[in-house]
């Protein structure tokens, strides 16, 4: 049986599947240069955000307190914005009084009060606690003819007081999202820390943040204590009695605390995303953001992002790995490496960065292991599908349609190359059949040919066997392979039963007097794709081939239609020999043969 069904040659057949298995390593190449794009980097800030939330402690260990100019201090002092300076004077005595550590107002004052005596006021309490700074920012001047950015600093006369001046601009991501640690040698949270080392040498773990450092943001849900502006003003009235105690050594950070959520719009000034805005939606202050920020960095607990080499280094490895699975990969096993290795790097973020404070960007390593696995499955897919067809192609007309779906749903069965198994080969020849040709048209000869062999066929097929060949008139077909079957001689028996009837048909229908002679044998073969690289054929070889062959030419000796060689009629029970109606024909010399071949027929031939 010719495999015309690969259409191509065995060489190339073997160099289509090396070419296509460089395709995972491409892919993974792809996803790797990919992860260094600016596009990329809002996947890595995605897991980041994740991680960073799944990892956030409760709370800070560094003692903050936040005065937050809300809603309830804007109800109760009934003042629009902004305040009295006094008002900060008269907060700034409180603290002073609470003997607060450190004091940073997130409050832009750079104009002079219309009441001098409020500036006065408040300078005095500069002074008086010693430890205050004021926010400096940025202001978008547009004119006739110039428009820029210009930096205001506090008012003058309040930094001759003693107030230092903390720059209170934050540096957002490309996203929007506020990660990063202000790296401005005046921020306010370095401003702020300075001031706090003054006080207590030795008290803040990192002065200086790096580039790309970012703020270890702790539970978005009251990670510090809030206390109202107008309460602090009259605390007495509105605080515990211990409120003192409460305040004495924090850090307290004075500015806007108005909520809102992104849906009811991000407009309102001070408000940020941090990476807690995907949980709850919930914008943050900017004066907890600032707060976030010098925890972040006074208690060391700030997250260090790695060296790009390391991120390179994880690339690398997972490229060689997806080289390593792929050079033997097997699905079960090959999707199981991948998961673990993509579930190790992702593991591996989660724990540098939850116990080490350290950022180490491996959703690129993790996602080539993934996109080269899943190149990796749709090409065996692919394979697969083009084997079916091929499989269905090439067998359809030589095996039961059902014998076609079972091969193509087990395609291992097909193997190329040859293996040893156990047939029961049937051959026939038509008698006379040369003679008769001679006598008749090539038209003629080709008519009954093909209205033969195609009787012949549909019979093996319908017994599940395979035909392997036509030789002339003859027909070679075996049970047994490419899909193992259950009692293969009785099949081959049952088929050429099946056959001689059939030709008895084709005689009443043609009046031609042709006879078919049939020899069936059993024993190992070798089966399979067999030839030479341009060409091949799925085929049995071997003695077995052979004494079924001479089987059927030694009826005309003994004058039968069927004969059975012992060997395959002693793999029969006796009921099965009994049904078939099989009886001893005595013994037969072969061609090949040293010693007589017993052999057996049918009672009714």
């Amino acid at each position: 049986m010719t495999m015309g069904w690969f259409g191509r040659s065995e060489s190339a057949m073997r160099a289509a599947p090396r070419a296509l298995s460089a395709l995972p390593l491409l892919v993974a190449l792809a996803v790797a240069a990919l992860s260094h794009t600016a596009v990329w980097k809002a996947l890595d800030n995605a897991w980041y955000d994740r991680l960073l939330v799944w990892t956030a402690p409760a709370k800070t260990e560094l003692p903050i307190t936040v005065v937050a100019i809300d809603e309830a201090s804007f109800a109760a002092l009934g003042l629009p914005w902004p305040w009295p300076r006094r008002l900060h004077a008269q907060l700034l005595d409180r603290l002073r009084e609470a003997q607060a550590l450190a004091v940073g107002f997130d409050v832009v004052m750079a104009e002079p009060s219309p009441n001098p005596d409020d500036d006065a006021q408040l300078a005095q309490a500069i002074t008086a606690h010693g430890a205050v700074v004021l926010a400096a920012d940025m202001v978008y001047s547009e004119t006739g003819l110039t428009r820029q950015w210009l930096r205001v600093e506090p008012h003058s006369a309040l930094l001759q007081a003693g107030a230092r001046s903390g720059f209170a601009a934050v540096e957002l991501d490309a996203d929007g999202v506020q990660r990063t640690v202000p790296t401005a040698a005046d921020s306010f949270w370095r401003s702020l820390a300075q001031v706090l080392d003054q006080r207590m040498p030795g008290a803040v773990a990192r002065p200086d943040a790096q580039p790309g450092e970012r703020i270890r943001y702790t539970a978005a849900v009251a990670p510090f204590a809030v206390i109202s502006y107008h309460e602090l003003l009259d605390p007495d009235t509105h605080l515990p009695p211990h409120w003192r105690d409460f305040l004495r050594d924090n850090i307290v950070l004075v500015g806007r605390h108005l909520k809102a959520t992104g849906e009811l719009g991000a407009a309102q000034s001070d408000l940020f995303r941090t990476p807690f805005f995907a949980e709850g939606r919930v914008l943050t202050p900017g004066v907890e953001v600032h707060a976030q920020a010098l925890a972040s960095m006074v208690t060391g607990q700030s997250i260090r992002i790695a060296p790009l080499a390391w991120v390179l280094g994880a690339q690398a490895l997972a490229l060689g790995l997806v080289a390593a699975i792929g050079w033997r990969w097997r699905p079960g096993r090959g999707s199981g490496l991948t998961l673990l290795a993509t579930a190790l790097a992702l593991g591996v973020s989660a724990i540098l960065l939850g116990l080490q404070q350290l950022w180490l960007p491996l959703t690129g390593a993790a996602l080539m292991l993934l996109a080269a696995h899943i190149t990796r499955w749709a090409l065996a897919w692919r394979d697969e599908r083009g084997q079916r067809q091929r499989i269905k192609t090439a067998f359809a007309r030589y095996l039961a349609p059902e014998l076609v779906e079972q091969l193509a749903a087990q395609p291992d069965a097909l193997r190329l190359g040859g293996q040893r198994q156990a047939l029961a080969v049937l051959f026939t020849d038509l008698a006379g059949f040369t003679e008769w040709s001679e006598a008749h048209s090539a038209e003629q000869v080709a008519e009954l040919l093909n209205r033969h062999l195609s009787d012949m066929t549909g019979v093996v097929m319908a017994h599940g066997g395979t035909v392997d060949k036509f030789i002339g008139d003859a027909v070679m077909a075996f049970w047994g392979a490419p899909v193992p079957c259950a009692n293969p001689v009785e099949r081959a028996v049952t088929a050429a039963v099946a056959m001689q009837a059939r030709m008895a048909q084709l005689r009443a229908e043609t009046g031609l007097s042709l006879q078919m002679r049939v020899g069936v044998h059993w024993g190992d073969c070798i089966v399979g794709n067999l030839g030479g690289d341009q060409r091949f054929s799925y085929t049995a070889v071997g003695d077995v081939v052979n004494v079924a062959s001479r089987l059927e030419g030694a009826n005309k000796t003994l004058g039968t239609q069927i004969l059975v060689s012992d060997a395959a009629v002693q793999t029969l029970g006796d009921g099965p020999r009994q049904r078939l109606g099989l009886q001893p024909a005595g013994q037969v010399p072969l061609k090949g043969k040293q010693d007589n071949v017993a052999v057996w027929t049918l009672s009714n031939q």
